[in-house]
């Protein structure tokens, strides 16, 4: 009984020495004007920078860090060695714990969670009850997370991407104008002007980039795609119902030809299989093709593709 009577003094005695000083936030601007917070249940918490700010509703663990300008607010938590920096800030019940970082002008709020080794940085806004970014997960640049998404694994959702109530996990790469909806990503790389959506699911290692002006939607409950072969097949039959091909000169010539390939199908009788495209490419050859002007392309590719589509009756 003595003896956890003096431990406890001597632990008050270090809390009322700590409470305030100098303190390194490990940034690499050495010790700076700090303060350790005093949380609303009374609890001496974790360090804060003086140009921080955490108001009294919000609780800071005692081996947590909030520094640089950082905010936190609204009855929001930094817990266990998490921490917060830069302009970043966290507010409205937000809860940061783990080993997480948040910093730079991110954002977290509304309840959204970001944990144990994950990442937020950037401009990166995640927001809303239900919405968790955890274990190595990434989220930066100016990308959105909301309505209840999860993103974890070793994903990284980045660029001017948008993820809402959807799962991202594995080593998944949502990037660029990409906006995943109410859909399942795991492992596969989306990059530009692709929307998915309404339940459906990429669970491979796939790599689907766009960067036309109109975006490549793949929507759907039933749409499960798992390989390479599963989106060729996809597309075929999205190029097909969407009317055509995107007709602009500024796509490479690949992309022009394959957009034709999976258009003109029905029309000149063949099967758009990834078998097919391949002896299209390899009939149209390339090398070739990278001459012909960019105005001229569209016929060229037209005129080589019913070539060989008569070839093959």
């Amino acid at each position: 009984m003595i003896e956890e009577t003096i431990d406890h003094l001597l632990e008050q005695e270090e809390e009322e020495e700590e409470e305030e000083g100098l303190h390194d936030f490990g940034d690499g601007n050495g010790p700076v004007p700090a303060y350790r917070h005093r949380n609303p249940d009374g609890t001496l918490g974790g360090w804060v920078a003086n140009t921080a700010y955490v108001d009294d509703t919000s609780h800071v663990g005692r081996n947590a860090k909030v520094f640089g300008r950082a905010g936190v607010q609204g009855r929001s938590e930094v817990l266990q060695w998490a921490s917060v920096s830069g302009n970043a800030s966290v507010y409205h019940c937000a809860v940061v714990l783990g080993h997480a970082i948040v910093e730079d002008n991110a954002s977290v709020r509304s309840g959204a969670v970001v944990e144990d080794s994950a990442q937020v940085w950037g401009n990166a806004d995640i927001w809303g009850r239900g919405t968790s970014i955890s274990e190595g997960a990434k989220v930066s640049g100016n990308a959105s997370v909301k309505g209840g998404a999860y993103i974890y694994g070793s994903a990284h959702v980045s660029g001017e991407a948008e993820v809402v109530n959807s799962r991202v996990r594995g080593s998944a790469v949502i990037e660029g104008e990409a906006r995943i909806e109410n859909a399942v990503i795991w492992n596969a790389t989306i990059s530009g002007r692709v929307v998915v959506r309404d339940g459906a699911q990429i669970l491979g290692p796939i790599k689907i980039e766009n960067e036309r002006i109109r975006p490549i939607v793949i929507e759907g409950e039933d749409v499960m795609i798992f390989t390479q072969r599963d989106l060729t097949e996809y597309l075929a039959q999205y190029f097909m119902r969407e009317g055509g091909p995107f007709t602009t000169h500024l796509f490479l010539p690949e992309e022009m030809a394959q957009d034709l390939f999976f258009s003109k199908a029905s029309e000149l009788g063949y099967e758009p299989t990834l078998l097919n495209l391949e002896d299209f490419l390899e009939w149209l050859g390339m090398q070739e093709i990278k001459e012909v002007d960019p105005y001229d392309l569209e016929d060229f590719i037209l005129k080589e593709l019913r070539d060989w589509a008569e070839s093959k009756q």
